[in-house]
């Protein structure tokens, strides 16, 4: 029995050391769910990012008939979903992204395209999480036929 607790005991000390190591080089949450980097494929935010905006817009030529975009959160920690709803179509499911990697090309249709942007991190100092979600306004331009002319 004493053989038993003390490898027990020769156990639980190997424990500690290997869990201090490991923990030691995580990083930690930084208690933001701001983006930092908002990028698309094509098009330019009308409104440069800012952690008090959460609603932006842009708008894409009519031969644009895809787009996809890049965020990156302040915290390399936090958690990042998507959907999007092309006009006069349903919502999207969710889905989930890493922060600073591309989503999956979205199909535009002519007229407005919605995005929205959830992103989710843990507070520091509590169990709490801190939550935003960014609205997109994505509007592609519909070409008149007979004049070539952009209508809005």
């Amino acid at each position: 029995m004493d053989k038993f607790k003390h490898l027990l005991i020769i156990i639980s000390i190997l424990l500690m050391i290997i869990g201090v190591s490991c923990t030691s080089n995580l990083p930690t949450p930084n208690d933001s769910a701001n983006l930092t980097v908002l990028m698309f494929s094509e098009g330019i935010l009308l409104l440069s990012l800012n952690s008090g905006i959460m609603n932006y817009s842009l708008s894409v030529e009519y031969t644009t008939d895809t787009i996809h975009f890049t965020a990156i959160s302040e915290d390399d920690q936090a958690d990042i979903k998507y959907r999007w709803q092309a006009e006069g179509e349903s919502w999207s499911k969710w889905y989930d992204i890493f922060s600073g990697m591309p989503s999956s090309d979205l199909t535009l249709k002519t007229g407005n395209n919605t995005i929205e942007i959830f992103v989710e991190s843990l507070r520091v100092h509590s169990p709490q999480l801190c939550c935003e979600e960014f609205h997109l306004c994505i509007l592609r331009i519909k070409r008149n036929r007979c004049t070539s002319s952009i209508i809005r």
